[in-house]
């Protein structure tokens, strides 16, 4: 478009000056055939036009044109290839398989493909309450008969083991997976902590 504008700007008597072209072609840094061709193409897009105008160039490709679009087949084996740990990010699933992330995005807009989230959730069942129950009552001393609170023993040289198997995992981890596909330990993975 800066190349039209500028040889709108020189015309005089509705003629280009002469050496224009390779002018132009210096200055841009292409050939002359290069501009000949654009204003060849703008003079017939504007036919007999003599406003000042640019209007836009059509577009000479007709159908279709460019790169083949990545089948749907090829992402979802190319997905399905990759490790289950490497799926966690968009850019680290788009490089194991090879493609690139703005791909693997469009396919997750499109439906294609779905980011799921693993939740840590405890496996509390009624063996883990009980043994838990049993626990805080073998750590009660007595009973104070002037008030209605319990005393319980100190716990100065006592580690929580629970808040440590707590912190050793993530909360939660988001894969990326077919649409309609289960995680790999049924959506959400369990943490024991019955450990005292």
């Amino acid at each position: 478009m800066a190349m039209l504008v500028d040889l709108r700007t020189t015309i005089q008597n509705n003629k280009l000056p002469h050496g224009r072209f390779t002018r132009l072609a210096t200055k841009y840094g292409c050939h002359r055939s290069t501009i000949t061709a654009l204003w060849n193409a703008q003079s017939v897009n504007n036919n007999d036009d003599n406003n000042g105008s640019i209007h836009a160039l059509h577009n000479k490709r007709q159908g279709r044109c460019g790169r083949p679009r990545i089948r749907n087949e090829d992402v979802l084996d190319a997905v399905a290839g990759v490790d289950v740990q490497f799926r966690q990010t968009i850019r680290s699933t788009a490089h194991h398989a090879s493609m690139s992330k703005s791909t693997l995005h469009r396919r997750v807009q499109e439906g294609l493909l779905d980011r799921r989230s693993t939740n840590l959730k405890p496996a509390l069942t009624q063996a883990h309450m009980s043994s838990r129950l049993e626990f805080c009552l073998s750590n009660v001393t007595q009973r104070d008969p002037t008030q209605s609170a319990f005393e319980f023993l100190d716990f100065d040289d006592t580690i929580h083991v629970d808040e440590k198997l707590f912190r050793m995992d993530k909360d939660a981890r988001d894969f990326t997976y077919r649409r309609a596909k289960m995680l790999p330990s049924d959506e959400h993975r369990t943490s024991d902590s019955s450990a005292k």
